[in-house]
């Protein structure tokens, strides 16, 4: 289980560290109307908060919404014409 913990941690920073480049990259405006980037805000808030609270029984089933990440992934895959 520890591999799944680094793993959890690593992808929950690189996931962090690319909404705030995103966040900078554009203008206010353009990054707050964007809908992904609110669903890319909640993804890392939530993943934040569930590692931050892993041994609070309450927030264990955080942990299942983290699974939405595999969404925010699959969006950035070209898609066909």
């Amino acid at each position: 289980t520890d591999i799944f913990k680094m793993f959890d941690v690593l992808f929950t920073t690189f996931f962090a560290v690319e909404l705030l480049v995103n966040a900078f990259s554009y203008w206010y405006t353009e990054f707050v109307t964007d809908g992904w980037n609110w669903f890319d805000l909640l993804v890392v808030f939530i993943s934040t908060l569930s590692l931050a609270l892993d041994h609070t029984v309450g927030f264990r089933s955080l942990r299942l919404v983290r699974a939405v990440r595999v969404i925010r992934v699959v969006r950035r895959l070209p898609h066909p014409p």
